[in-house]
């Protein structure tokens, strides 16, 4: 095997629980099914020297795993509590089942969570929750259905907590599909910022550039932004309609904050190729935004002078855009010195209390200058 770059591993990398076996689609209750989950960073590589030696040293990491369901009388179990320890290679495989008595409905929904033990945190790291897609819950013995994609490829999803909010925020992945399909760290950090400062979103207009999963751009919408475009390339749409989709209820429920604020209006999807086309789609759609978002968008060279020209025309004299980023690439300072022609350009001081062992991802305030 060839040696994995090092580059590609970080201590300042935020970890995350996936999926190696994935849960049924459906399954009669009372019927065991296997899930195995493993430890990875935001590239699905993981250091198994770290974690063992981080094994040695402290407590046992175990994962644990909850259900939410339309049901009440469903109810999750576990064969063995200790198949739930993570073996030295940060993996886990157990076996669950749903239990019910005869007041159970005939056929529920349930998502299971799983999460890890010692406060969600392994050496030092936050590792993010995961969430499977609804699992239909059968009262009558029957076969089990092998689990199948939801909508856009989507094969599981997570919680994401936000500070001062009540709800978390879903946001479902769709590794398969490559670079867009899952949560990178930038939008995490972003994300925190801006529900620490919600004065930078709220009664404003906000377009998220490469926007992958959405998550930036529904996180604005919870913050009391008056309009929101969610943008990627055409291929990449869907995954974001389908997280719009699957936080309609928390989406509709900020209606509250304001007569006018309507999300099936306000939240809108748009495919965006920087560079190309851009009178076309300031046009068609009605194109004026207070607030320009990006996240982990600073890392193709080939990208750079698209990005810099889509920022141009996109982002009017004064306003600003907002950018996290995690230095990748040796030559990034051609986008920094080429955006700086047109932008004022200055770093946030901010440091992330959700993950606090993050401290290479830097958020920027471009301000476009007239």
């Amino acid at each position: 095997e060839q040696p994995v770059p090092t580059h590609l591993f970080s201590k300042e990398q935020i970890l995350r629980l996936n999926f190696r076996t994935l849960p049924p689609s459906e399954i009669s209750k009372g019927r065991f099914f296997e899930v195995s989950v493993y430890i990875a960073n935001e590239f699905g590589l993981f250091s198994h020297r770290e974690f063992s030696e981080s094994c040695e040293s402290e407590n046992q990491a175990c994962v644990q795993a909850s259900m939410i369901g339309d049901d009440p009388e469903v109810k999750l179990e576990v064969r063995n509590e200790r198949q739930l320890v993570l073996d030295t290679r940060g993996r886990a495989t157990f076996d669950l089942r749903f239990v019910g008595n005869d007041n159970m409905q005939a056929r529920s929904k349930a998502t299971l969570c799983i999460r890890l033990n010692r406060g969600g945190d392994v050496m030092g790291r936050t590792v993010l929750t995961l969430m499977s897609l609804p699992i239909s819950v059968v009262a009558e013995s029957g076969s089990i259905t092998p689990f199948s994609t939801g909508l856009a490829g989507c094969m599981s999803g997570r919680g994401i907590d936000m500070p001062h909010q009540e709800n978390s925020i879903v946001i479902l992945e769709n590794p398969d599909s490559g670079i867009p399909g899952k949560i990178w760290d930038g939008g995490l950090i972003l994300s925190e910022y801006l529900s620490s400062n919600p004065s930078e979103v709220g009664g404003k207009s906000c377009l998220e550039l490469g926007a992958g999963t959405g998550i930036v751009g529904v996180c604005c919408y919870c913050l009391g932004a008056s309009r929101v475009m969610i943008t990627d390339l055409e291929e990449h749409v869907e995954l974001i309609s389908a997280n719009i989709e699957a936080n309609a209820p928390l989406l509709s429920s900020m209606s509250a904050q304001g007569p006018k604020r309507n999300p099936k209006k306000d939240v809108q999807v748009a495919p965006l190729r920087w560079g190309e086309n851009l009178q076309d789609f300031c046009r068609t759609t009605a194109a004026d935004f207070d607030v320009i978002l990006g996240s982990d968008i600073v890392y193709e060279p080939h990208c750079f002078a698209p990005l810099v020209e889509t920022l141009r025309c996109l982002a009017g004299v004064g306003k600003k855009a907002l950018i996290a980023h995690r230095p990748r690439h040796s030559e990034e300072f051609r986008f920094w010195d080429d955006v700086k022609k047109d932008f004022d350009v200055r770093v946030i001081d901010f440091q992330s209390r959700r993950y606090p062992h993050v401290t290479d991802i830097s958020i920027y305030v471009l301000t476009r200058l007239a």
